[in-house]
């Protein structure tokens, strides 16, 4: 079988140009849609770096702000908080208390036969006296000792001697002696 081509020359060279063009449109239109869509998304991206690059400025700029005021807050809070400080502890060390002699004095106070668990003398001569009586009369010989101590004022209990051995005590109040060290 023999194929033969009976398209005159001109009309050949014609075709094949005509599909070489087309090739061609078909490039150059996928090259120029290519472009415009390469430079719509450059210039987006360009936009979005651009927004974001002064949102960041700006929160910088906030940030320097907000740390150069609170520097100033800090060193001005801090300076209140120390100033209260130092006028809580003249107040307390302007008055010399002789911690231990109160304790020492409310103990010595004590009759025979109590045990002691727990002394607590606040700053302000508040004390609290916790422990146990060996008996009821050692719980009452503690509670009239207490309550008619020249030095010790405001003694109260919620404690009661109901039982006979082994009377737990809770008694708090005030101790006014203090005196120098």
């Amino acid at each position: 079988m023999l194929s033969l081509n009976l398209i005159p020359p001109q009309l050949k060279t014609d075709i094949q140009t005509t599909a070489m063009l087309r090739h061609w449109r078909r490039g150059l239109v996928m090259l120029a849609v290519l472009t415009v869509v390469g430079t719509g998304g450059v210039i987006t991206a360009w936009q979005l770096l651009a927004g974001h690059a002064r949102q960041v400025q700006g929160e910088l700029t906030a940030l320097q702000q907000r740390q150069s005021t609170r520097g100033e807050t800090d060193i001005t809070a801090t300076t209140g908080t120390l100033n209260t400080t130092i006028k809580i502890l003249s107040t307390t060390l302007g008055r010399p208390q002789s911690w231990s002699r109160n304790a020492a004095m409310v103990l010595a106070a004590l009759p025979s036969g109590t045990t002691v668990s727990d002394l607590t003398i606040q700053a302000g001569g508040r004390f609290r006296l916790v422990g146990v009586a060996d008996s009821r009369q050692t719980f009452v010989a503690l509670e009239q000792t207490l309550k008619t101590h020249p030095q010790l004022q405001q003694v109260t209990t919620s404690s009661t001697a109901s039982k006979r051995t082994a009377v737990p005590f809770d008694f708090t109040g005030l101790v006014v002696a203090g005196g120098p060290p």
